[in-house]
């Protein structure tokens, strides 16, 4: 298994063992209802095929049940394989993921807002409520052309991109621990 750099610290400091939502349900709606209030995250990017779909994963396996996340497309695809292998080389559950349609969160109240792509930030829909929105401008590794050596390892950099972004956004969110 191949980790970014400073994995191990991050990981293990955030490690809580999340699990998804079971497949064709929203995790937001389909969650029980809880004591004290679980932050909302939605995480948007154009085609919700690669940087969002593993941005949702990573999420959900660094704040566990602390968050509750989903990831959605401006104009939205497939999953893309090679973004289901970049997760599961880090060991993060990929199961369940599918490709969502913004539209399909229209009306939605969310804490924050993350977008990964500078279209999905020109091109992202109000929502309702006060969320806070945060944008990374991580690269489409859907465009790299090359081998396929070389088109997994843009995939592995956007991953660890996402994963370094998205541990400091949990520790601003949740706080250090």
């Amino acid at each position: 298994m191949r980790k970014p750099q400073g994995f191990a610290l991050r990981y293990n400091s955030f490690q809580s063992g999340a699990r998804d939502a079971p497949l064709g349900r929203n995790p937001i709606e389909s969650s029980p209802p809880m004591s004290a209030p679980v932050p909302r995250v939605l995480i948007l990017c154009t085609h919700n095929s690669a940087r969002s779909q593993m941005g949702e994963a990573l999420l959900r396996h660094v704040a566990g049940e602390s968050i509750q996340v989903v990831s959605a497309g401006i104009q939205p695809g497939s999953v893309h394989p090679l973004a289901i292998e970049a997760l599961r080389e880090m060991e993060v559950d990929a199961s369940g993921l599918r490709s969502k349609s913004v539209d399909e969160f229209r009306g939605m109240e969310f804490n924050a807002v993350i977008t990964v792509c500078d279209q999905a930030r020109e091109a992202c829909p109000g929502f309702p409520g006060r969320a806070v929105r945060v944008h990374y401008s991580i690269p489409d590794p859907a465009a790299v052309e090359g081998t396929p050596e070389e088109r997994l390892e843009a995939f592995r950099h956007a991953r660890d991109l996402l994963f370094a972004c998205l541990c400091e956004f949990v520790t601003v969110l949740l706080g250090p621990e």
